[in-house]
């Protein structure tokens, strides 16, 4: 299971954000995203944090140009 905690911002729509497919889905009010997110810390010891498929070494891509 994926579990995520973001700001009531993002999750209504801001920044063209889509959650349509978010499932089983807890809103706590009132509450800031770092004291949910230590909470969470504090109860699993231990984050495990996907890999990122989103970045790119901009160094290695320089070094592709000025070496083609």
């Amino acid at each position: 299971m994926t579990v995520i905690c973001i700001n009531d911002f993002m999750f209504s729509g801001g920044d063209n954000y889509k959650f349509d497919g978010a499932t089983d889905i807890k809103v706590y009010n009132n509450l800031l995203v770092r004291d949910i997110l230590i909470d969470r810390i504090r109860k699993e010891k231990f984050l495990t944090l996907p890999q990122p498929d989103c970045l790119i070494d901009v160094a290695e891509e320089q070094r592709l140009k000025e070496s083609a």
